[in-house]
């Protein structure tokens, strides 16, 4: 066989290809082959491609090699690589959306109107019919497939990342409008915990806008109750073997002041839990978690979203609550999206905008004020 490869006839517009690949790591000599239907000049040119592919290394990887297959040995080999939260992000991913849409389709094969199709349809009819994914949820399946396909191109099993092609055309879906409570519910809802090991979680996600995991792992070490202030840097992340403490979500800290309701209450629970853990022969320090079980063990942030479903709805509807409330109380945009530790106002303007309907009347009466007082005549002497 040539070093251009081989085409032989097998039936009514069925090819077979034969094409050397380079060696193996035991030094022998190896073979591709591939079945084509169409006709002779398309298996042609598709031998052509084959052998360029293998003059480049990329014929390494067998030809049948399905895209669910690459998913399986990309999570494999690079689960030491990642965060294990990182990781069950990946293979949820990959098992729930990735696999199902894409898996059938050979890895060398996977179009930029594959990776079209699969989106236009989770966008419209969700995952196996269902409702349709939202807009954070198609960003991180992007991602995902993203890293998995450049992992691909980086080891010369494809020649491009065919997402790469699609860049502004993928649907994003509708930003998801954030569902908010007023005051009056929120403190109701806070009361009604009294009793339970979540209501110092509640008070803390209503008052400083925490997400579930920054609750969780805020530690007394971090909570200044002299200076009211509560220093926001770890959280806790569930995974299947238990908590995993790490940073927050944009990996930086920030400082945020306490009402003083939440001080009040902070007050409260440290002499409670105090007095608990002592009958438990156990000594309240600083590496404790402010909100905990009784006997002083942090809580599982999927545990308190499942007891808020129970009781009274979404846990993030507190956060979107506390933001809302601020806004409209006047509150500038940037120092509400430092409170809840946006990386981007946009991400806060997006979000929340929808909560503001009097904004718009109110900057309305501000320019009337402005240039009505611009026509006064000037003060003479």
């Amino acid at each position: 066989m040539s070093g251009a490869g081989h085409i032989r006839k097998r039936g009514a517009n069925s090819w077979e290809l034969r094409w050397p690949l380079p060696a193996g790591p035991d030094g022998k000599r190896r073979i591709g082959t591939e079945t084509f239907k169409g006709s002779q000049r398309d298996a042609s040119r598709l031998l052509a491609q084959r052998v360029a592919e293998a003059d480049t290394g990329m014929a390494a990887v067998p030809g049948k090699l399905t895209f669910g297959e690459w998913c399986e040995r990309w999570l494999s080999a690079f689960a030491g690589d990642i965060k294990p939260i990182t990781r069950q992000w990946y293979s949820g991913t990959c098992r729930l959306y990735l696999v199902p849409a894409l898996g059938a389709v050979r890895l060398r094969d996977l179009s930029p109107l594959h990776i079209k199709e699969a989106f236009t349809l989770w966008q419209t009819k969700g995952r196996d019919g269902g409702r349709p994914l939202a807009r954070s949820s198609l960003g991180q399946v992007r991602i995902v497939l993203s890293a998995c396909l450049s992992a691909a191109v980086r080891l010369d099993l494809l020649a491009r990342n065919p997402l790469d092609r699609l860049r502004g055309m993928l649907p994003t879906g509708a930003p998801a409008e954030a569902q908010v409570m007023d005051n009056d519910r929120v403190a109701a809802l806070i009361e009604a915990a009294r009793d339970t090991d979540y209501h110092i979680a509640l008070v803390l996600c209503a008052t400083l806008g925490l997400r579930r995991g920054e609750a969780c792992g805020l530690r007394w070490r971090n909570l200044d109750l002299v200076a009211g202030t509560a220093t926001i840097s770890e959280a806790i992340t569930p995974l299947a073997g238990g908590n995993v403490w790490g940073t927050t979500k944009t990996g930086k800290s920030r400082i945020l002041a306490l009402p003083r309701f939440a001080i009040d209450e902070m007050h409260r629970h440290r002499a409670a839990m105090a007095e608990r853990m002592l009958a438990l022969g156990v000594r309240l320090d600083g590496i404790h978690t402010v909100a905990c079980h009784g006997d002083g063990t942090p809580l599982r942030p999927d545990a308190l979203t499942r007891w808020c479903s129970k009781h009274f709805g979404k846990l993030h509807t507190l956060r979107h609550s506390h933001a809302s409330a601020l806004l409209n109380a006047g509150v500038s945009i940037t120092t509400v999206a430092d409170r809840l530790g946006h990386q981007r106002v946009t991400t806060t303007l997006e979000t929340y905008a929808h909560t503001m309907p009097g904004a718009d009347r109110d900057a309305a009466e501000k320019i009337d004020l402005l240039l009505s007082g611009s026509k006064r005549p000037a003060n003479r002497p």
